[in-house]
């Protein structure tokens, strides 16, 4: 090839930003693009002037950019190849690369390798830090802040998923809309502090009295709502509510003090195409009621279309004794 256009084609290679080089075939990097000569170098390379591809690897450490030599050597006699790699750098950072390497002939007639390297790393970091900080955000419209539990607006979004697959089974979704008795004397007698941290703790202790299908979601301020799917009947429903109810029979140990504290739960069944806001306003309803009966109790809701008229007696759930 002319030099005129052995010089046109690297230039033009130089200007569209390429990291790039050609090399021999004895692995000796002949050429270099403005770019290419910056990685080298930052590789272990000479600062310039042709060299040994070997030159970039020291003996015995299998983090440095060894693998870049190598890539040299990828292409077959009629093939291309590519290759990716993960190095570490003279500054002991790691770098992600692909290396690209095909056989020419195109500048002095003898066989070369022309190697195109695209280095990943900052595009990966930045894609990485947008799929942290969309996770992030994600993170924080679904979830309480506090307790780490889910909050109202991931809460309705999942019963509405929960009411879709009732739908198509013809079965019930439950929702036990649970209040706590007695915290807000906590609140007022030891401060916000120790308040959260009971939030805290009455959060764990829920989810421990859960099971795997069911949803535990805090509100705001003391209440919780849990969702289930496969509470057959009042009865089952009403076993589970004692199931939670009877977990704070024993004091919540928090800052260092024992701390009394009980919960009222107030329980909804789901009716056929019923909305969200519904089952759980109606989940909410009980919950007044059953802390009008006493501390420490459940009430079912009345079925939507008597909710208002109140013409249902509730059922109440008492804690078992001891």
């Amino acid at each position: 090839m002319a030099q005129n256009q052995q010089d046109g084609i690297w230039r033009a290679i130089e200007s569209a930003g390429l990291i790039a080089w050609v090399c021999d075939a004895e692995n000796r990097i002949l050429w270099t693009t403005t770019s290419a000569a910056q990685l080298l170098h930052s590789l272990g390379g000479p600062a310039s002037g042709p060299f040994q591809a070997d030159e970039l690897t020291e003996p015995g450490n299998d983090t440095l950019p060894t693998a870049i030599a190598a890539a040299c050597a990828l292409a077959s006699t009629t093939e291309a190849a590519v290759h990716e790699v993960s190095i570490i750098d003279t500054e002991g950072m790691s770098r992600s690369l692909t290396v690209s390497t095909t056989w020419t002939r195109l500048w002095d007639g003898h066989p070369q390798r022309f190697v195109v390297l695209e280095d990943l790393t900052s595009e990966r970091r930045v894609k990485r830090a947008r799929q942290r900080g969309t996770l992030e955000m994600m993170r924080l419209a679904t979830t309480d802040p506090l307790t780490g539990l889910p909050n109202r607006k991931n809460l309705e979004s999942q019963l509405r998923s929960f009411l879709r697959r009732a739908e198509h089974s013809h079965s019930k979704v439950a929702v036990l809309f649970c209040d706590l008795d007695g915290f807000k004397q906590i609140n007022d007698t030891l401060g916000h502090n120790v308040g959260d941290a009971t939030l805290v703790e009455v959060g764990r202790r829920l989810l421990r009295q859960a099971r795997h299908d069911d949803v535990v979601a805090r509100l705001g301020g003391d209440e919780f709502v849990i969702l289930a799917d496969d509470l057959l009947s009042e009865e089952m429903a009403q076993r589970f509510a004692q199931r939670f109810i009877a977990a704070f029979s024993e004091p919540l140990h928090v800052a260092g003090q024992q701390l009394n504290i009980g919960m009222s739960i107030g329980v909804a069944f789901s009716e056929p195409q019923e909305a969200a806001t519904s089952v759980l306003s109606r989940a909410d309803q009980a919950m007044y009621r059953a802390k009008r009966s006493g501390a420490g109790t459940a009430e079912f809701a009345e079925p939507s279309s008597y909710s208002q008229s109140r013409h249902s007696q509730p059922s109440h759930v008492q804690p078992k004794a001891g």
